[in-house]
């Protein structure tokens, strides 16, 4: 299974054509074990279908990754924004 270290959530792209509450979210992150991506890569995946963040899982539209550590940039941007984060970390 592919794994995500420093890994954090955004949101995949955009265009003038596609309504802001049709955006998906996304993990972004550096990933070892993925059978298209180079070890050490930073990537970002296809959205976001489920998080177990108890059993530090994700599952995308395409492959499911373990989850190491979040971005500690991520996690303050989180603090400075008041997003419970309690679950995360």
């Amino acid at each position: 299974m592919a794994h995500l270290e420093n890994w954090s959530i955004t949101y995949g792209a955009t265009t003038a054509y596609r309504a802001p509450e049709q955006t998906t979210q996304i993990l972004q992150g550096i990933v070892t074990g993925h059978t298209k991506h180079n070890d050490g890569t930073t990537i970002i995946t296809t959205r976001i279908r489920l998080i177990n963040y108890a059993g530090k899982t994700a599952i995308t539209k395409n492959t499911e990754y373990t989850l190491g550590h979040p971005d500690a940039k991520w996690l303050k941007w989180c603090d400075n924004n008041k997003i419970d984060r309690s679950h995360v970390a």
